[in-house]
């Protein structure tokens, strides 16, 4: 599996990386135009992400506008397996998270992050598609 982890804060960063370096390759974008960058260039290289963990707080662009830019991408190029997109927040706010799915995410999860909220996490993704 190759993962995406969209995330700012250096400590939450670290604790993403520890806990997914154990499902395969990772790379780690600090705001959402590197995000965007790493996701196009891994498409493009025929490599795609399968799975992003994306912090709606973010530099540059916030994680709802990296959200609509690939899934806006993935439609001009026409891909036929999407992304799996995560978002990850400190807000577990009902608003926030219609619109995340409105948005087409496919989970929401909230901070602080466990390695038992990943699991669970991964294997409903991996189990219903």
């Amino acid at each position: 599996m190759r993962v995406l982890i969209v995330e700012d804060n250096y400590v939450d960063r670290y604790i993403f990386e520890v806990l997914i370096k154990c499902y395969g390759e990772y790379d780690v974008a600090k705001n959402g135009n590197s995000a965007i960058i790493k996701f196009k260039e891994a498409h493009d290289d025929r490599n795609p992400y399968d799975l992003i963990f994306l912090d709606i707080m973010i530099p540059k662009l916030n994680g709802y506008e990296v959200l609509l830019t690939i899934r806006e991408y993935e439609n001009i190029m026409k891909t036929s397996k999407l992304a799996v997109v995560v978002i990850v927040s400190a807000l577990d706010d009902l608003d926030y998270i219609k619109k995340a799915f409105a948005e087409k995410c496919n989970a929401y999860i909230t901070k602080p992050v466990s390695n038992e909220t990943i699991k669970k996490t991964i294997k409903n993704l991996i189990d219903s598609n």
